[in-house]
């Protein structure tokens, strides 16, 4: 088990990034395939749902980060993202995300994700670029790289 806590869905940069409610979707509503699978990660994710999440991952399911060209591995495992999105999830309760752009293909699938959550002062937001690995309907591995702030803010 990874003992580092990142979540799974970019999260990465909200922590001092500012900006307005995410976008709507702007990838097909296709509900099949590689986005297919990661629509349904999402709506887990959005849901607040660590088991929904852990049963669209592969058993061995890895997901990284990207910081200055090196891969970090940050959850190993479907139950390692379980308790990771557990913890997350109870100490961020308004988290959300929204896929705004995609590439989709049988086995990878590249989108920009806008997570953002609520605070007392407003709406905090950011964007990431998130490749997966689809395998048999399940997703195998994630990365994620660094997530950004708006153009123009």
């Amino acid at each position: 088990m990874i003992t580092r806590t990142i979540p799974v869905v970019l999260l990465l940069g909200l922590v001092g990034c500012t900006g307005t409610a995410p976008a709507e979707p702007v990838a097909p509503l296709d509900a099949s395939g590689a986005l297919g699978t990661a629509r349904q990660l999402l709506d887990a994710f959005n849901a607040h749902d660590p088991e929904a999440m852990a049963a669209l991952v592969d058993e061995s399911f890895e997901l990284y980060y990207i910081t200055d060209g090196r891969s970090e591995l940050s959850a190993g495992g479907r139950e390692d993202l379980r308790t990771q999105m557990t913890e997350y999830f109870s100490s961020r309760p308004t988290v959300h995300s929204v896929i705004e752009g995609s590439i989709d293909g049988p086995r990878f699938v590249a989108f920009r994700e806008r997570a953002g959550s609520r605070t007392e002062t407003g709406e905090r937001s950011a964007s990431s670029l998130a490749v997966y690995e689809i395998v048999n309907d399940k997703v195998l591995r994630a990365w994620y790289y660094p997530a950004e702030a708006s153009r123009g803010q």
